[in-house]
């Protein structure tokens, strides 16, 4: 959502349906480009700089924004969209109030499964390994929107949790223990701003690290406790909330930091913010990057793919080709542009909805000792329904069957057809590209096909760059020379789903089988037309 030109991130479940829906599909949208996984795989290199430093928090808000702004670019329906939070003190406070029927993750949080999908198994025979950038976790297989075209080193689909019928959203969500973050406790006693203290703004960062934050990576399970956590689709709205708490942080002390004005005060300005062994917090840490330290500019080695000084192929994250324009530039770029304040960081260019966390915000707001400006000031905006209802366009199974398919496996054939004769290494006949493109749409699931139909997306984006000729489903159909465009375009791409996972949309099991039939028929006139 936005307000004017600043984003204004929104809760989950304040969402209409639409805006859901748009969110699903752009980050579908991502993940069939290959962007959603470059983005994982950065995390993954990133490792210790951005989690065994002092710079995890402001590193992740870099990281975040970068991701919102990627899927802004994806479509012009989606140029407005931006990642939600997930207010996991009000579910908590669910599963501990006993007149809710809810009692874990699973059942007190719907973005659990808006977000992936419920498990496809229902017993512990259904607990499988998935492995992304050679990094194996084991658990329940979530493979629903938006991540039914994710498939990982092995081509197995989706992403797995732990049980979230059975895991519990831990304490440390609590609005107390939230609040209780904004305490530094060497200086409880102190009156003036935590931030006007080098020492109680890192341990601020570092208490909300080890504590919420790790609380529900660490119980989610899976991918969520791993390196390459963002692969899950709850990875940056959970990210979005830490921020949340870090913008509530901010605001309750943002007199000591005048972003509007290009500022510092004194008391900042001054301070020698190279903080020798406090700003790291592992001795890797301290060897890899010996000269950390917040108040210069971003340096371009603390996004370098670790491996790290061996590895000459390293580049920055603004070199990267898919996804270095959309981190913010680093000429001019330092941590304290990556403060946010009640006016909202130009640099930045968001803020959250003015009810963000109620839950916390009524404590921070009656306790001037851990909020000195009890929250007064705070940009305020409400989003009402009406700003948030559009129209969107939505087809049936028949019409996508009868309006969309035909055209499209024409299409595919005439282009691969072409590229064949330019490439010359894909040494297939003209009858196995028709083969080709019929096991392709007898195994996408209706969802995809649908937002390809809203976004002509087929035609424009799918074909021309090879975005779905390697699917599981239908290995062994073309045969590929290893030197072939078919193969170099596709290396950093995920192909889309071997089998069709309940969808949104509930297409059931006698329209896949009608499609099918009406594919073969349609299927027919393509073989006559290209015979």
């Amino acid at each position: 959502m936005t307000a004017g030109t600043i984003d204004v991130r929104q809760e989950w479940n304040e969402l209409t349906d639409y805006d859901q829906e748009l969110y699903l599909d752009a980050v579908e949208t991502a993940i069939e480009r290959g962007l959603h996984q470059r983005f994982a795989l950065w995390h993954v290199n990133s490792q210790v700089w951005a989690h065994d430093t002092c710079s995890f928090f402001l590193w992740h808000r870099y990281f975040t924004r970068a991701y919102e702004r990627m899927l802004q670019s994806l479509m012009a329906r989606m140029e407005n969209v931006t990642i939600p939070y997930w207010n996991i003190v009000r579910d908590y406070n669910k599963q501990e109030d006993g007149s809710y029927k809810c009692r874990e993750y699973g059942t007190c949080s719907s973005i659990v499964y808006d977000l992936g999908g419920k498990p496809t198994g229902s017993s512990e025979e259904d607990i499988y390994y998935r492995a992304y950038f050679d990094i194996e976790e084991l658990g329940w297989i979530h493979q629903g929107p938006p991540i039914q075209n994710m498939w990982d080193d092995k081509q197995r689909g989706g992403t797995v949790r732990f049980d979230m019928l059975v895991e519990r959203i831990p304490k440390g969500c609590s609005a107390t223990e939230v609040s209780n973050l904004f305490i530094d406790p060497k200086h409880q006693e102190e009156s003036s701003s935590l931030l006007s203290t080098k020492q109680n703004a890192l341990n601020f960062w570092r208490r909300l690290q080890v504590g919420v934050h790790d609380n529900v990576h660490d119980t989610v399970g899976g991918f969520m406790r791993r390196p390459a956590s963002p692969i899950d689709p709850l990875f940056f709205p959970w990210h979005s909330t830490i921020d949340a708490i870090g913008y509530l942080y901010e605001i309750c002390h943002h007199q000591i930091v005048d972003i509007e004005n290009e500022s510092l005060p004194a008391t900042v300005e001054n301070q020698d913010w190279n903080w020798d062994n406090s700003c790291w917090y592992t001795p890797e840490a301290k060897e890899l990057y010996p000269d950390a330290r917040y108040r210069n500019s971003l340096s371009k080695e603390w996004f370098l793919q670790t491996g790290s000084e061996s590895n000459s192929s390293n580049i920055s994250i603004w070199e990267d080709p898919l996804i270095g324009s959309f981190f913010m530039n680093s000429d001019d770029l330092t941590w304290w542009n990556l403060l946010n304040t009640t006016t909202s960081n130009p640099q930045l260019g968001y803020i959250y909805s003015d009810n963000i966390l109620p839950e916390v915000q009524e404590l921070l707001r009656n306790d001037s000792k851990i909020c000195p400006t009890n929250l007064k000031g705070m940009r305020r905006f409400s989003p009402t329904k009406t700003d948030r209802l559009q129209p969107r366009s939505s087809f049936t199974a028949q019409e996508i069957i009868t309006d969309f398919v035909p055209a499209w496996m024409d299409q595919a054939v005439f282009s691969w057809k072409n590229r064949v004769a330019n490439d010359g290494g894909l040494n297939s006949s003209i009858e196995q590209l028709k083969s080709h493109s019929f096991c392709l749409f007898e195994n996408l699931d209706h969802d995809t096909l649908e937002r390809w139909a809203i976004d002509n997306a087929f035609v424009a984006d799918i074909v021309p760059h090879n975005r779905i000729i390697h699917h599981p489903a239908c290995q062994g159909i073309l045969l590929f020379n290893e030197d072939s465009i078919f193969v170099q375009n596709s290396t950093v791409l995920q192909p889309p789903p071997m089998s069709s996972p309940a969808d949104r949309h509930g297409l059931s099991i006698f329209v896949y089988l009608a499609s099918a039939i009406y594919i073969a028929i349609q299927g027919a006139q393509v073989v006559a037309h290209w015979s």
